[in-house]
């Protein structure tokens, strides 16, 4: 006859991690496992061996720890052996992962407790995976664009491009004035015939005679 399980209220002190436990608890899902426990209560306990190790719980040891909440509740699965116990580690995560959703009545469970002004973050579930269930549109785009400057993406790729070699410093103005164009000791390229792209700055799109300093500026004019 198996022996009947009795929850007992331990120190956190005296509950032992299992150093190979395989389940990774990122702060967000203990933060959502505080969440569960201030709401709902602790409805489950932490499963340990007789030598007080963890063989299922640690998301929930750790989310006592964020909470300050100590003792917390065990039962203690006496009899098991080593493999069964590291055995078992894995499949108390793994096997509930293996049901699945009926879409249609959870959208409806999902519904009721929204329409009961119920936080549904408590759950579990994410924005994403809610907003799907409940086919909620995602948020107009357009609406995050509401002031911003009009943007037009025109190609700006040359068709040709030639690497043009000046011997004195005189080559390069008589070339600045033949193209009628202004060419300082910080031009890297220029267009022909000349053509202003617009650049991004401080979220405006600018020309490139906004975007040139006062210095460079007073360079290229002189």
């Amino acid at each position: 006859m198996t022996e009947k399980l009795k929850i007992v209220y331990r120190p956190r002190r005296e509950l032992l991690p299992y150093a190979r436990n395989a389940m990774l608890h990122s702060d967000e899902q203990v933060a959502q496992l505080v969440d569960s426990i201030e709401e709902f209560g602790w409805t489950n306990p932490v499963l340990i061996d007789e030598a007080g190790e963890i063989i299922a719980g640690h998301g929930r040891v750790l989310a006592a720890e964020s909470m300050g909440f100590d003792p917390v509740p065990t039962i203690t699965l006496k009899g098991l052996t080593e493999v069964q116990k590291r055995a078992y580690r894995l499949a108390d995560n793994r096997l509930p992962r293996n049901a699945g959703w009926d879409e249609k009545l959870l959208s409806l469970e999902i519904m009721d407790l929204k329409d009961l002004d119920f936080d549904i973050d408590k759950i579990g579930f994410t924005e994403a995976e809610i907003s799907k269930l409940l086919k909620i549109e995602p948020d107009d785009i357009g609406e995050h664009w509401v002031g911003m400057p009009d943007f037009s993406q025109g190609d700006k790729n040359g068709c040709r491009q030639l690497i043009v070699h000046f011997e004195t410093d005189i080559d390069v103005q008589n070339f600045a004035v033949l193209i009628g164009q202004k060419i300082s000791e910080k031009t890297k390229y220029i267009w022909y015939p000349e053509q202003h792209r617009d650049l991004v700055a401080d979220k405006a799109y600018i020309s490139d005679e906004s975007a040139v300093s006062p210095l460079h500026r007073q360079q290229r004019e002189s």
